[in-house]
């Protein structure tokens, strides 16, 4: 089930209907946020033989069942896309379809193809083979060669309304006192929600990280715990996963302070400013060969 993105599902259902699907496509927006079941189902969508995603035809069941031989999804392997995977692309490009209108590949986390990798593919873009669509999946298209990104159609996603993670989670059955807790720390991305609601754990682990922070950077606080902290967490945290759970975190402050004119000791001002921080940190520590404890001592001063 796909929860939330109706205009970009129907924009690409009638693109489907007028046989007018792009080559390449660049789905961009927030992990989480269904950005890869949609394509998914766009495929499912194009390559049904019975109706639109029926679920039952032996193409949906070799969709689900990660079998047909006319698709496939190409992951990072130990943090980067390589070059080898790129050419196997092109390779399965150069075969003709098997039983589907084309032969369909999805990038996941398209953003960590290093440079060879994103001049490979390019060569890709330039000259396709046959009937083909890649559609590459990303948090970060500006880390992509700007080559690629004019030659693919961009289609942005965003979060979703709460109302519509809380619908699904009723659905599923979820108690109301765990539902509250799952909108609270899900930020509009139903992956995250679903992922929260298999393993409730994962919402107390959220907690801990948060309130580390809180009484870290709290004007009470020493500002040499800033640095102790620091250092704890470059021996033992995934620092970009600890940064989007920060990021996260000054979010709903900020729309907290919006909504409900929030009392506290940041202002807005000061919350957009943190954001910005810790948005330049993530590019600098996903994107560059930046120094982590550097980049997160530079962060930590600054909130």
């Amino acid at each position: 089930m796909i929860i939330g993105h109706h205009k970009q599902r129907k924009l690409l259902s009638e693109m489907s209907k007028a046989d007018s699907i792009p080559h390449a496509m660049i789905f961009e927006g927030p992990s989480q946020i269904g950005k890869k079941v949609v394509a998914i189902n766009l495929i499912k969508d194009i390559f049904c033989t019975s109706d639109i995603a029926c679920g039952g035809c032996p193409s949906c069941l070799s969709m689900d069942l990660h079998t047909h031989p006319d698709f496939s999804i190409i992951y990072p392997e130990k943090g980067q896309i390589k070059i080898s995977q790129i050419r196997d692309l092109s390779k399965r490009f150069i075969l003709k379809v098997h039983s589907a209108p084309f032969k369909v590949v999805i990038i996941d986390d398209a953003h960590l193809m290093n440079k060879d990798s994103q001049n490979a593919l390019l060569k890709t873009l330039e000259e396709p083979k046959g009937r083909s669509i890649i559609i590459l999946i990303t948090d970060y298209s500006e880390s992509l060669l700007k080559t690629i990104t004019s030659r693919s159609y961009k289609l942005k996603f965003f979060p979703v309304s709460n109302n519509l993670i809380k619908n699904y989670l009723i659905e599923k059955k979820c108690e109301e006192a765990i539902l509250k807790e799952i909108l609270l720390f899900s930020f509009g991305k139903p992956g995250l929600a679903i992922d929260f609601f298999s393993d409730f754990s994962k919402i107390n682990l959220r907690k801990d990280k948060i309130n580390n922070l809180i009484s870290i950077i709290a004007p009470t606080s020493l500002f040499h715990n800033r640095f102790k902290y620091v250092k704890k967490l470059i021996e033992n945290d995934e620092i970009e996963e600890l940064l989007k759970i920060w990021l996260s975190y000054f979010r709903a402050l900020m729309l907290n302070k919006i909504l409900d004119s929030e009392k506290g000791f940041y202002s807005l001002a000061s919350i957009k400013k943190s954001l910005d921080e810790i948005e330049k940190s993530i590019h600098l520590i996903s994107k560059t060969n930046s120094n982590k404890k550097i980049v997160l001592e530079s962060l930590i001063i600054k909130l």
